[in-house]
């Protein structure tokens, strides 16, 4: 679900970035159960690995850097076998602006668009 708001005037901060700007909502928009397959999308992969085995997060299938995805995910079809295996796609916001161009038109037609995530502060 993406949820798009319009404003008279934009904030200033808002052309610095291409993240967006986060909201607050009391309920979750994607309910991660078992049945569901996660991916994570991230910068550097062994600093996420230990941080999701620190946190004991078990939801998430598998964790692909973004160096992993230029390389072994480059051709078209490689991309489309990716979207089909994984039902939720979760990315390292340090890294979402630099997805479209890397995943392409593939990930960001259909539903399953990349979901923002801040691991680090």
């Amino acid at each position: 679900v993406q949820l798009v708001f319009t404003l008279r005037s934009t904030p200033a901060e808002s052309f610095k970035t291409l993240k967006g700007h986060k909201i607050n909502i009391p309920n979750p928009l994607i309910k991660i159960s078992k049945d569901l397959d996660v991916c994570l999308l991230v910068k550097d992969k062994a600093e996420v690995k230990k941080v999701l085995e620190e946190k004991s997060v078990e939801s998430v299938q598998k964790v692909i850097s973004l160096k992993q995805l230029r390389t072994q995910y480059h051709t078209f079809q490689a991309k489309r076998d990716l979207l089909a295996t994984y039902d939720v796609f979760l990315a390292d916001d340090r890294i979402v602006c630099m997805l479209p161009k890397t995943l392409g038109q593939i990930f960001y037609k259909g539903p399953k668009k990349p979901v923002p995530v801040r691991l680090f502060h």
